[in-house]
């Protein structure tokens, strides 16, 4: 991918997001890929950003752009999963009947930028990656100062790493 330009920046960002169907449903086959396959493209391009790849699965949809440094992560996955869903829907209504609760994709996604190797997930994961954020860092503190820790009688403090706003 090469480096892009805008009128004050220069920037090589690329992104890597994967999502799946509500309840990682096999879905994605035959025209259902080929249709969210386009309408990814077409989104892709109507808001500027350049998709290095996109490989359908079955049951998953991995995909490489690169957005400008304005955009967001969020910005660039509700727009493509909320679209592609609504055009679904619209074009194969018959898939309505495998999915309960109105949604065709699953509420969570992962993204993860290449370049600095920081990952971000949707706000399902933000919990289980707190408690092994809390895992992690009780058991750096008890490899770093182990005579500290075990001379603590009290329970530690528990530690928020993300809040919800």
């Amino acid at each position: 991918m090469d480096a892009q330009h805008t009128k004050h920046v220069t920037y090589k960002l690329g992104s890597h997001f994967v999502w799946c169907p509500k309840y990682r449903k096999r879905l994605l086959t035959g025209k259902m890929a080929v249709f969210v396959e386009e309408e990814i493209r077409r989104l892709c391009e109507a808001n500027g950003w350049t998709l290095g790849s996109l490989n359908m699965q079955e049951d998953q949809v991995p995909l490489f752009l690169s957005a400008p440094p304005a955009v967001a992560p969020s910005q660039i996955a509700h727009p493509l999963k909320g679209a592609t869903a609504h055009q679904v829907f619209q074009h194969f209504p018959a898939v309505k009947k495998q999915l309960w609760g109105g949604a065709f994709w699953s509420r969570s996604y992962a993204h993860r930028n290449p370049e600095t190797n920081m990952c971000s997930v949707g706000e399902d994961d933000l919990y289980a990656l707190e408690d092994i954020f809390g895992q992690f860092v009780s058991s750096l503190c008890a490899a770093l100062f182990p005579k500290r820790v075990q001379e603590q009688d009290t329970e530690p403090l528990p530690m928020t790493v993300w809040q919800k706003v």
